[in-house]
């Protein structure tokens, strides 16, 4: 789905941008990925710990032509503070995409979280023919739900003990945004 004339560099101040993985980020993504809270708010896809050896894979995947979807690094005064990503969907949703991130414990309560989300799915709706951009949020990750509300997402549904993470079930919070920005020419 990526057009090859997109640039992945997607500046949002002096001290703050979007940029492509590169494999000199691993052992810096291995050391701030390595941490439990980061877990304990994501995916179980997202290994802990997490090894230098995962961090390598991991930008290995994300670069095209690896993946259709698209994969930022948020970089913050020079170092990388965080991810944020872009899922593609298909079939019948195939207008949708679902973004997902973190934010490294040293890079917390900055507002990059929100930042980042904002140009992501900016970016997202500018070049590609998405609809509507969602994310999937524990309900107890509420610095992740402020998050999106500040950047402008809404909630649309708890799904009650939709997914089980560390043994728990847990309540899924569906919040979205719908593309108000006109395609570029």
């Amino acid at each position: 789905m990526r057009k090859k004339s997109i640039p992945l560099v997607i500046p949002i101040n002096e001290e703050l941008l979007l940029r492509s993985w590169k494999y000199e980020d691993a052992k810096s993504l291995a050391e701030l990925a390595n941490d439990q809270s980061i877990y304990d708010h994501l995916r179980d896809y997202f290994p802990h710990p997490y090894t230098i050896l995962d961090a390598k894979a991991f930008i290995a995947s994300v670069n095209p032509p690896a993946s259709p979807s698209i994969f930022f690094a948020i970089e913050y005064r020079g170092y990388v503070a965080g991810s944020i990503g872009i899922y593609f969907k298909s079939d019948i949703y195939k207008s949708l995409a679902e973004v997902g991130y973190w934010i490294g414990k040293p890079y917390r309560n900055l507002g990059l979280a929100t930042k980042a989300i904002i140009a992501c799915c900016d970016y997202t709706f500018r070049f590609f023919p998405i609809h509507k951009i969602y994310a999937e949020v524990f309900n107890f990750n509420k610095a992740s739900l402020q998050a999106l509300k500040n950047a402008g997402f809404h909630e649309e549904a708890v799904l009650v003990e939709h997914g089980q993470k560390n043994g728990q079930f847990i309540d899924i919070v569906l919040c979205a945004k719908f593309n108000s920005l006109p395609p570029l020419q």
